[in-house]
C-alpha cells in the first residue's frame, strides 16, 4: 500500500519543482523567464500569454543590465570594463536566446549587443596590457610574474 502513495508524492514533487515562465518572471529572474518562455514558444508559437511574458521579461532584463552598465561606467574601478563586458555578454546571450524563436524575435525585436561586447572586450584588454607593461617596467622577478598574470 505504501507504493501507491509514494508514486503520487514523487510525481507531485517533480511537478512542483519545475520552474514556469511566470514563476521565474515573478521572482525577478528575467533571463531564466526568457529562456523558459522561448522553449515554450518553440512548442506553441501561438501562445500569446507566454509571448507577452517574454516581452515584459526582456524589457525588465534590458533595463536592469543597462542600469548596472551606467553605474559601472561612472565608477573609477580598474575592473569596470570587465564588469561592463559581463553585462553586455549577458544581454547578448539574451538576444541570442530570443533569436531561437522566430515568433518571439519578430514580436520582441531584441537589440544585438555584439558591437558593445567587442568594444568593451578591447577596453578590458587594454587595461590588462597597461597593467602588464607597468609591471614589466619595474624589472623585478616578482613584477615579471605579476605582468604575466595581468
Amino acid at each position: 500500500m505504501t507504493k501507491s502513495y509514494s508514486f503520487p508524492f514523487v510525481a507531485a514533487l517533480c511537478l512542483g519543482g519545475c520552474k514556469s515562465v511566470s514563476k521565474a518572471y515573478n521572482q525577478g529572474d528575467y533571463a531564466d523567464a526568457i529562456e523558459l518562455g522561448i522553449k515554450k514558444l518553440q512548442k506553441d508559437p501561438s501562445d500569446a500569454d507566454t509571448r507577452d511574458l517574454v516581452k515584459c521579461a526582456y524589457s525588465f532584463a534590458v533595463a536592469q543590465h543597462e542600469s548596472r552598465i551606467r553605474s559601472l561606467s561612472s565608477s573609477a574601478s580598474e575592473n569596470r570594463f570587465e564588469a561592463i563586458l559581463r553585462e553586455y555578454n549577458q544581454l547578448q546571450d539574451i538576444y541570442e536566446t530570443i533569436q531561437q524563436s522566430p515568433s518571439a524575435a519578430t514580436t520582441i525585436r531584441p537589440v544585438n549587443y555584439s558591437d558593445y561586447v567587442e568594444t568593451y572586450r578591447n577596453k578590458a584588454a587594454e587595461v590588462h596590457l597597461a597593467n602588464a607593461n607597468r609591471y614589466m617596467d619595474e624589472g623585478t622577478k616578482r613584477a615579471y610574474r605579476e605582468a604575466y598574470n595581468a
